[in-house]
């Protein structure tokens, strides 16, 4: 193969070419060293290898512009379309939701066995689904992937990585038994079919066959075929090669002419382009950081289009961006995948048709109160108003889905006919009910938003989604699967579910005129006018753990190494700083590099290795612009937006010339200093438009909305004696945070009884430094009273910890989420501050402490109880923390020395044996956690419409000191009129 450097549109050599008009000015995607290549090999069909469809379009497009139409054989395209022309376009490869099902069926003997590893790893099944397209990418055949794990499952020192290689192992035996039987394939093998295509080791009327025998263990040989491949082709725009993609271009350049071209060349533009460094604190302010930079850019005459956002992963930065470019006004276009659950539409289908199959009412009442429905709960009046109260009131009636089906008749009639029952009576998926369904729900969807909004795109795609994987099912399940020993059980309700919720989206192509936030690894060939790299923070950009998929690089490194081959893909050592120089290689006019100082709690983080190369290179960086914690607002005259611009003005006691909204701002918060009524009209409009909520506080109003309208707006707060349970609250959570930051630097964590000495002792110590920090109570004797009970709670509390001899490990302590709130769907965010999360020994799973210093434990359940704030915090660091899977947690209840709280039954023993926690399907912890957002949701309708009525029917704990003033206690149920 030739290797030709400086050829692509990437690097310098795009920059020194001439725009073209119709892209707004943006470089060209057809420089001089493509346009010489294509122009040397035109009369033999050359072929442009590029990493996406996108690419494809454009240099196709680019080239018919100069050339003029281009007739006959496509001149650029994939691998997929690659692998497609040299097999003849017969053999399609399975789509991600059937791949993900035909390897759920594969591993479920094995993931059923009681002392199996696998399982406990997480990220199933689409975790486990990659990496037999990983293994199969590695360009073995089924016979070498065999001994490479039969070799690891041998010489393995760990009897746990044992198990774990004869569990894939014997996983792969049947993924391939089962795809050679049925003729199914992955994209991987499909290029390792064209390969063996290219080598002429097949006869070129056989694909299927070919495609079969990867899978087969002893692979099919046949006599050299014919040459099939005589077009030149030239690789543009990759950084790297997958093995199987290397197999490929070796079998080609042994026909034909390969050309490879670098994705990037030589230090940072160059030198070519200025380098400017962005400096802000916060995920959210760096964020706000770049929008700014963007209007300047912007209003000094470059386009959106000729912007992009270049992160190490574009993921963790899709939901901010969007927030921040939409209050600023910016445009945006994300170019990074997403989950069909993410979605609106995917997370209101799967609750409710999840709902329809356990026979739920609760997260039904959810449904029909969000925006999907076509029924109006809130449009009830009389007979039927008190009927949906009463459902609402007590969804475990058993009359209450057929009162649902009398309200809302076409509703239910979709949701029933989502399920239906097999030959045993159990319910199962129908498809074609849950596509109309899905159908309906847009349709409704579309009626209520802009025909423009961004939702409305979003659930177009989601639809698509859903009815291609569905099909997928439907097409590859054919008669079920009991020819293959394993019967239909692949395709059961639930893991059909499941497998859907993590099926993967795309956005939608190209917006014009839009700024573009995308990874490193996916730069399109045509270079940017501005780039700007965020995240440049170590263990962010570059990764601090580079492992991909659901093994990490330890073990990875391991197999290959005992088994004699290149079976897992390994992360090369120098990627992310080639994914650095091909981010600031797309800049062809400015480079900004953008560092968060701190964290959102305003903890320091270190710079990324990459900004002080660029600062050694350049002589010196200092910030061009900066953002800390403490600037909240912009100043007036460089407010970048309409919303920012008033934000300035309220911030610095300034009224804007002509804006006609200032008085009912004003009215509005003035309202909230003048006697609190719910009949007054302003103070209506302030409750129903809160955006977020405070975990405690939704907690406050489930246990009373009385009480907690007497505290959070009224602020009436009861008289308490000196050193009482509220300066007994503050005290014990200073200590233990404090105490649990001080165990974990003298590594005495997890707990042992070997080390609870020297916690004791520790604790004393924290726990005298803290108390004389804080402003002492009025004597002596209450001081002294205040300091003995917090030291009986600490000391018992670390006792029972070091008894249980758990596992879990303390990763952090008073964890704030982000200000913003956390998005939990349906339009519910939760922001909080998290007393203790412990994260499991390998990593991947978290559990949830919160500390009650009482002594009144809860009997019920945590929804029925109103404890919320655990499960709360459970789903909202499950949404920022994606790679991790919640374990459990509790609460505890120091005055007691009790704890009430749930734990996965698989990972109890990580608890330790006398942990307070009752051990749970991982299922039941998910439908508990859904009942506790569904109870979310409720207090939230709950506070926007002013409703502070008690509920007559419970009874007021003995701790509550509002009776005096508690309408509930006189008859009424409503506090206000």
């Amino acid at each position: 193969m030739e290797w030709v450097s400086g050829v692509g549109g990437a690097g310098r050599g795009a920059r020194g070419c001439e725009p073209r008009a119709a892209a707004g000015g943006r470089g060209e995607i057809l420089p001089d060293g493509i346009a010489r290549w294509w122009g040397e090999h035109r009369g033999r069909a050359p072929f442009f290898l590029v990493p996406s469809r996108e690419d494809a379009t454009e240099l196709t497009l680019a080239l018919a512009s100069r050339d003029g139409p281009l007739l006959g054989a496509a001149v650029a395209g994939t691998f997929d379309d690659l692998a497609s022309l040299l097999l003849g376009g017969r053999v399609r490869p399975l789509g991600e939701v059937a791949r993900e099902a035909v390897v759920r069926w594969a591993a479920a003997p094995t993931l059923a066995a009681p002392d199996g590893v696998l399982g406990r790893l997480g990220s199933f099944p689409a975790g486990l689904a990659g990496l037999l397209e990983e293994m199969e990418a590695s360009g073995l055949g089924g016979e070498q992937i065999g001994r490479v794990l039969a070799a690891w499952e041998a010489l393995a020192p760990e009897s746990d990585v044992r198990r774990l290689a004869q569990e894939l192992r014997v996983i792969y035996q049947r993924y391939a038994m089962l795809c050679a039987d049925r003729s199914w394939h992955g994209t991987a093998s499909t290029l390792r079919a064209a390969a063996l295509r290219a080598q002429g080791a097949v006869e070129a009327e056989e694909p299927e066959r070919e495609v079969a025998s990867i899978h087969a263990a002893a692979p099919l040989i046949h006599a050299p075929g014919p040459a099939v491949w005589a077009r030149p082709i030239l690789c543009v725009g990759f950084l790297t090669f997958t093995p199987v993609q290397r197999l490929l271009l070796d079998a080609l350049s042994r026909r034909t002419t390969v050309t490879l071209e670098p994705s990037w060349t030589g230090s940072p533009n160059g030198g070519q382009a200025p380098v400017r460094l962005l400096q802000s604190a916060g995920r959210r302010g760096e964020m706000e950081t770049v929008a700014a930079e963007v209007v300047e850019l912007m209003r000094a005459g470059m386009e959106a289009a000729d912007i992009a956002l270049v992160a190490r992963s574009a993921g963790p930065w899709r939901k901010v961006a969007k927030e921040v470019f939409s209050v600023y006004g910016i445009p945006l276009r994300v170019d990074a995948s997403f989950r069909f659950r993410e979605t609106g539409l995917g997370s209101a289908l799967l609750s409710a048709v999840g709902a329809m199959l356990r026979g739920e009412t609760r997260a039904l009442i959810g449904w029909f109160r969000g925006r999907y429905s076509q029924a109006h709960p809130q449009a009830l009046r009389g007979r039927e108003l008190e009927r949906w109260r009463g459902i609402v009131s007590w969804p475990a009636d058993p009359a209450a889905r057929g009162v649902l089906a009398e309200l809302f008749p076409q509703d239910m009639a979709l949701l029933q006919g989502c399920v239906e029952t097999d030959g045993g009576g159990a319910p199962r998926l129908r498809p074609a009910g849950v596509v109309d369904l899905a159908r309906s729900m847009v349709a409704v969807s579309v009626c209520r938003l802009p025909l423009m909004h961004p939702m409305v795109a979003e659930d177009a795609r989601a639809l698509q989604a859903l009815e291609s994987g569905l099909a997928e099912v439907e097409e590859t399940d054919g008669g079920g699967m009991d020819s293959a020993g394993g019967g239909a059980a692949w395709t059961g309700a639930a893991a059909l579910l499941d497998i859907l919720a993590d099926a993967a989206l795309w956005p939608a192509p190209h917006v014009a005129g839009g700024v573009t936030l995308q990874s490193a690894g996916r730069l399109r060939l045509r270079p940017y006018r501005a780039v700007f790299v965020l995240g440049l923070v170590d263990q962010e950009f570059p990764a601090g753990d580079q492992s991909s998929g659901l093994l990490p690089t330890s073990l990875r490194r391991e197999c290959n190494r005992l088994g004699g081959e290149a079976l897992f893909e390994e992360p090369a050592e120098d990627l992310d700083a080639r994914l650095f120089q091909l981010a600031v290689s797309h800049g062809a006019e400015c480079v900004y590099l953008s560092q968060r100082v701190s964290d959102d709690n305003g903890n320091a983080l270190s710079p990324s290795p990459f900004l002080l190369s660029v600062d050694a290179e350049g002589g010196g960086l200092s910030p061009w612009r900066q953002r800390t914690l403490a600037d909240v607002v912009h100043p007036v005259p460089l407010a970048p937006s309409h919303h920012e611009f008033l934000r300035s003005c309220a911030a610095g006691n300034l009224l804007p010339e002509g804006e006609k909204n200032i008085s009912r701002l004003v009215a509005a918060a003035r309202s909230l200093h003048s006697p609190a009524c719910l009949g007054d009209a302003r103070v209506i409009e302030v409750l129903s438009s809160r955006s977020t909520f405070a975990a405690g506080e939704i907690e406050a109003y489930a246990r009373c909305p009385f009480a907690w309208f007497l505290q959070s707006q009224v602020g009436l707060r009861a008289a308490e004696e000196d050193a009482g349970p509220q300066d007994l609250g503050l005290l014990v959570h200073a200590v233990m945070a404090r105490l649990y930051t001080e165990l974990g630097k003298l590594e005495l964590l997890p707990l042992t009884q070997a080390s609870s000495a020297a916690a004791l002792d520790c604790a004393e110590r924290v726990l005298s430094e803290v108390a004389a920090g804080r402003a002492a109570v009025a004597s002596p004797a209450s001081r002294g009273l205040l300091l003995a009970q917090a030291r009986y709670r600490v000391r018992e509390h670390l006792e029972r910890e070091a008894a249980a001899g758990g596992a879990m490990m303390t990763c952090a302590v008073e964890l704030s989420l982000p200000a913003q709130g956390v998005e939990l769907g349906d339009g519910l965010a939760v922001r909080g501050r998290v007393d203790r999360v412990d994260v499991s020994p390998s990593g991947d799973g978290f559990a949830v402490m919160d500390y009650k210093t009482g002594s009144y434990v809860p009997r019920k359940a945590w929804a029925e109880e109103g404890m919320l704030q655990v499960a709360l915090y459970l789903l909202a660091l499950s949404v920022l923390w994606p790679q991790r899977r919640p374990l459990g947690g509790g609460y505890l209840f120091l005055g007691r020395g009790q704890g009430k709280g749930l734990f996965v039954e698989a990972s109890a023993p990580l608890a330790g044996e006398g942990a307070p926690w009752v051990a749970v399907p991982e299922e039941e912890l998910r439908r508990q956690l859904e009942d506790c957002r569904l109870a979310a949701l409720g207090v939230a309708e709950g506070i926007r419409s002013g409703r502070v009525g008690a509920d007559l029917a419970s009874t007021c704990p003995r701790y509550c000191v509002f009776g005096p003033v508690c309408r509930s206690r006189r008859g009424s149920p409503w506090g206000w009129s």
